[in-house]
């Protein structure tokens, strides 16, 4: 079980925002951003932290359950299945969904320098993570029943 989380209060409103801001409160090496709607078993950010201490790559995003997908509206479906379509045709990288789960090392999620803080965060950060050269790789988690 990993051990240090917690919550972190974001003045400026956001996704990108919030995720910004644990990262900059976060003191361990490696960090994790999950969503917090309920949607994602939070037991499982091992399977996606893990690999980092087994130095595996640098980033590691979840990959979605069939059934967490149908849980999804259909437009969200569609409309994130663009967008990691367009982040793959940018980058090389094969990705299924830009996940609400994702673990990278601190130091170098700072280096990147994103400065998006609404809701094209997870975009903006596997933009320059790939240019950056890093190996980006899906861990399959499953989703909460609902």
């Amino acid at each position: 079980m990993i051990t240090g989380r917690r919550v972190v209060c974001a003045p400026q409103r956001g996704y990108g925002a919030a995720s910004h801001a644990g990262l900059l409160a976060a003191v361990a090496s490696v960090v994790a951003v999950m969503d917090a709607d309920a949607s994602l078993n939070p037991q499982q950010l091992d399977r996606v932290v893990a690999p980092h201490h087994r130095r595996y790559g640098r980033s590691r995003r979840r990959q979605p359950s069939p059934s967490q997908c149908r849980s999804l509206p259909m437009a969200l479906r569609l409309a994130n299945r663009e967008l990691a379509r367009r982040v793959g045709r940018r980058t090389g990288i094969m990705i299924a969904d830009l996940g609400p789960l994702r673990a990278a090392p601190r130091e170098s999620l700072l280096a990147l320098q994103v400065k998006d803080r609404r809701s094209g965060y997870t975009s903006e950060t596997l933009v320059p993570a790939s240019d950056a050269g890093w190996r980006i790789a899906e861990v399959g988690v499953d989703g909460l029943s609902a």
